[in-house]
């Protein structure tokens, strides 16, 4: 295991979140995990997240009409 932080911006999960970083042999992708227990990405990986939730965070990205196609 290594530590790093996450470079990526989440919707609704704003700044930065410590990691936890799984590396994998040759160029496979490592496995990364919120490290930090009072970080919101820490619940969300345990807990998951309803499908509202995922709707929400693709149209943040920037997909459209997603939750007029789900009714």
């Amino acid at each position: 295991m290594q530590i790093g932080w996450i470079a990526n911006i989440i919707p609704g999960y704003h700044g930065s979140h410590a990691c936890c970083i799984q590396p994998h042999d040759g160029l496979k992708r490592p496995i990364t995990y919120a490290a930090l227990e009072e970080d919101a990405l820490y619940g969300l990986q345990l807990d998951g997240m309803s499908f509202e939730m995922l709707i929400t965070m693709l149209e943040e990205y920037g997909h459209t009409g997603l939750s007029d196609q789900t009714g």
